[in-house]
């Protein structure tokens, strides 16, 4: 006959007693491995103290493998890393955004911090993926930046150039006239 799950349970754990807890719980104590095998149980109902792993409604607790408990104080879930997320979305926006292009080195740094911060988290965020992804955009909008920079550059000094050859020979002109 099996136990109703809220039957209190008297056990002892290295020959000191304990007890007064659910028939769940000592299933449970059983499954992780803090009710050993040979240690006692009692109930009421029962005529003396019995070795664990002869009670019948224990046997099977006692006999399966042992998991690790679940600490849900402890315990985070997975999560998707929101520092990869938004450097990811500065890697796009830099990359397809002509004047925007200034958020790529942005998403580079973002990503390799984010990169970092994911790999010493063991395992708690997730997110590599995005990562890397925001690495080689921002990488691409930083190249298309540096192209922009010298497309203008170049020529915005060519023309300063040219406007001061002018502005030199204008000079020369008037200073010879009043001459």
């Amino acid at each position: 006959m099996q136990p109703q799950p809220f039957t209190e349970y008297h056990y002892t754990t290295n020959g000191v007693q304990g007890g007064h807890v659910p028939f769940s719980e000592l299933v449970n104590m059983a499954r992780f491995g803090s009710l050993q095998p040979n240690e006692r149980v009692w109930t009421d109902g029962m005529a003396n103290w019995e070795v664990a792993a002869e009670h019948a409604p224990l046997i099977a607790a006692l006999q399966a493998p042992k998991e690790e408990p679940y600490d849900q104080l402890n315990s985070e879930p997975e999560r998707t890393s929101y520092l990869a997320m938004w450097s990811l979305v500065l890697g796009i926006v830099g990359l397809f955004c002509f004047v925007l292009n200034m958020l790529g080195p942005v998403a580079v740094c973002l990503g390799g911090i984010s990169l970092k911060v994911i790999n010493n988290s063991g395992g708690k965020l997730q997110g590599k993926g995005l990562a890397v992804a925001s690495i080689v955009l921002g990488s691409l909008a930083t190249v298309i930046l540096v192209v922009n920079i010298f497309s203008v550059v170049i020529p915005f000094g060519e023309a300063l150039n040219e406007a001061a050859i002018e502005f030199d020979s204008m000079q020369m002109e008037e200073a010879l006239a009043t001459e």
